[in-house]
């Protein structure tokens, strides 16, 4: 069935998820690249990666309102190849710092509008932001990086959308 006549489609994830997601770690951190892809894209000694892991099935439908899960990866990558004391305490730094700022911005709502050319615009509630997990690896992903650290960050988010 196509769309209702004058209403509009919304990427949800991809807009309203992993991009509030990346808009809060540039504003937290003025430095490296923060990219949404399912990959390493850089050999920068620092960088974020972010990917959608899931969507879960939509919960509290109504005819005005929807609310549903997605699962979240977030890498956080660091490159040394001969790495010391002081590289370690920067990686655990940093993971924190980005398990900090989702805490902080994603734990009780945070809300994105997104306005269209014919200037409709929708507003999604992000809702009750967890991390569910931080995992560390030392040259495991990716073989073809010699020298790469990973804090791999588990996050879920619930999403409300209401009709307008």
């Amino acid at each position: 069935m196509p769309l209702l006549l004058n209403s509009t489609y919304q990427n949800v994830f991809y807009d309203f998820v992993l991009d509030s997601i990346r808009d809060v770690l540039i504003a937290e951190f003025n430095y490296g690249k923060i990219y949404i892809a399912p990959n390493v894209r850089y050999n920068d000694n620092f960088q974020i990666r972010i990917w959608g892991k899931s969507q879960e099935e939509t919960d509290n439908l109504t005819g005005a309102e929807w609310q549903k899960e997605y699962s979240v990866e977030i890498v956080l990558i660091a490159i040394d190849k001969n790495p010391g004391e002081e590289f370690y305490k920067r990686l655990y730094q940093d993971s924190e710092r980005i398990y900090q700022s989702l805490w902080n911005n994603f734990k009780g709502s945070y809300s994105k509008t997104i306005t269209f050319g014919d200037d409709r615009s929708y507003e999604m509630i992000l809702l009750n932001g967890i991390v569910s997990g931080i995992e560390y690896n030392i040259d495991e992903e990716d073989e073809t990086i010699d020298g790469m650290h990973t804090a791999i960050i588990d996050f879920t988010v619930l999403v409300s959308r209401e009709d307008n």
